[in-house]
Formats: C-alpha cells, sequence, structure tokens
C-alpha cells in the first residue's frame, strides 16, 4: 500500500470509524468538489468514499465531481444552507468566513510548504475553525492529515510569460476573491483580472476571454488545459493542503 493509500484509508478510519457504532440507518453524503473526475484529487475523494463504505458503519458518501454541484463559493454556500452535505477543495472557498484564512491564498507569503503546513497546525488557526463553525455552519474535518495538493502550481498561458511586461498584458484568470485580483491586477503585478468558474476556464481560453490561470500542476492534463495553454511554467504563488468540509448539522447527531 503506497503512502498515498494509507493517507486515505487512515482519514476514512479516523473521521468515520464510529459515527454510526449503534445506527442500522444507512445515511447518504453528498461530497462535491469542482475538479475533472480523471484527477488525482478527485480519485483521492472516491477512494476515500470507497474506505467508508468499507467501514460498514451506515454511512455512504456520494460524491459529484466537475463543479456538477456548482462552483467553489456555491458549494461551500450549499453546505451552509444544508443543500449539499459535504465540500472539498482549496482553503480560498472559506475566506468569507474568517479574515485570517484569507492568508491562505495571497501569494509568495509562505516560505515554504513546511513554513505554511506549520501555520495550518497551530494554535492560531483554530480560531478559523471556529469562525467557519459560527459563521458558514460547517467545520474542517480532515486537517490532522494533510491531503497536500500540487505539488506545485503553475501558470498556463497561450503566449509567453517571461517577464513582468508579458504578465501585464495577460488577461489572467482568477477566482473569486478579492486578495487575487488585487495581487494580480493593475494595482498590483498589472495583469486584467477575468472571474470564471474553474468550469468554464477551458472554453474561455478558447475563445481568449482569458488568456492563462494558475492552477496545481496536477490539474493541468485531467482538465486538459495543455491543449488551450502551451506555455506552463513554475508558478509557486502558494502551497496548498485539502480541506473537507461538513455541515455541522449534519455533524452533530453522529456517534
Amino acid at each position: 500500500m503506497s503512502k498515498c493509500d494509507r493517507v486515505v484509508v487512515a482519514l476514512a478510519a479516523s473521521v468515520f470509524c464510529g459515527f454510526a457504532a449503534g445506527s442500522h440507518a444507512q445515511q447518504v453524503l453528498r461530497l462535491g468538489s469542482i475538479v475533472a473526475p480523471a484527477s488525482v484529487q478527485a480519485q483521492a475523494i472516491d477512494r476515500f468514499a470507497d474506505n467508508v463504505k468499507k467501514k460498514n458503519v451506515g454511512i455512504e458518501i456520494r460524491t459529484f465531481h466537475g463543479s456538477q454541484l456548482g462552483g467553489g463559493p456555491e458549494q461551500v454556500r450549499n453546505v451552509q444552507l444544508g443543500v449539499q452535505d459535504m465540500f472539498m477543495d482549496g482553503m480560498v472557498f472559506w475566506s468569507d468566513y474568517s479574515d485570517d484564512m484569507r492568508i491562505a491564498e495571497t501569494p509568495f507569503s509562505f516560505a515554504s510548504r513546511e513554513h505554511f503546513e506549520k501555520w495550518v497546525q497551530s494554535a492560531s488557526f483554530n480560531r478559523i475553525r471556529d469562525d467557519i463553525i459560527a459563521k458558514g455552519n460547517q467545520r474542517l474535518i480532515n486537517l490532522g492529515v494533510m491531503w497536500r495538493r500540487g505539488p506545485f502550481r503553475v501558470l498556463v498561458a497561450k503566449k509567453p510569460v517571461l517577464n513582468l511586461d508579458d504578465f501585464s498584458n495577460l488577461r489572467l484568470r482568477v477566482w473569486q476573491s478579492e486578495v487575487a485580483t488585487r495581487f494580480y491586477g493593475k494595482l498590483g503585478l498589472g495583469a486584467t483580472p477575468v472571474v470564471l468558474p474553474l468550469g468554464d476556464v477551458y472554453v474561455g481560453m478558447l475563445q481568449g476571454v482569458v488568456e492563462g490561470l494558475t492552477l496545481p500542476f496536477d490539474l493541468v492534463q485531467p482538465m486538459k488545459f495543455q491543449e488551450v495553454g502551451s506555455h506552463i511554467m513554475l508558478w509557486d504563488e502558494f502551497w496548498q493542503v485539502l480541506p473537507m468540509s461538513i455541515s455541522e448539522k449534519k455533524w452533530q447527531p453522529l456517534t
């Protein structure tokens, strides 16, 4: 068993092993993501769901990939409202519930992955967790085991980006984030930010709506971005781990 497999098995056991020890009813929880089904992230989520099923604790995890349940911000709100039960993606999507979470998406703020993960495991991060429960009606349940994403981030572009002048002439796709828009926009590095859901970027690149985007390297091929952006370069804007949230309403009744 690989290290990745052991982490997924351990997470499934630690999160759900004792949830329904005395329950006979099968509870179905819908877990959404915004990435392609063929991506490493989606495959890991599916493995997690399979391992929960094997535990036979009365819980079934149904997975929905490729933004079937909406974009990242929409799915986080879905969990808040109880429309869906779980969501897993980058930390940036929970920043509306905790201002301190915004540092996770501020480019080039952490010196290394080790530096970033020390912050995630620090006592100060507990305040972020509490904010998300109080304001977002959901909790992050898997950060005891780091689901590392990446392994690094890249810039995918339709044309070469060799210096700051090249970058400032780029129409850059950004997610729904004030931090990213300000950092990469005219008051920052000078590009033209275009807010676009990840699932719409492929067509947006084809049509020229955007000319580039930043993302984890392991999503490039599964989402076929190399077909629309032939220039791919290392872009260590930040490191990432993948939080998994669950509705507080669904969490509390579990044993």
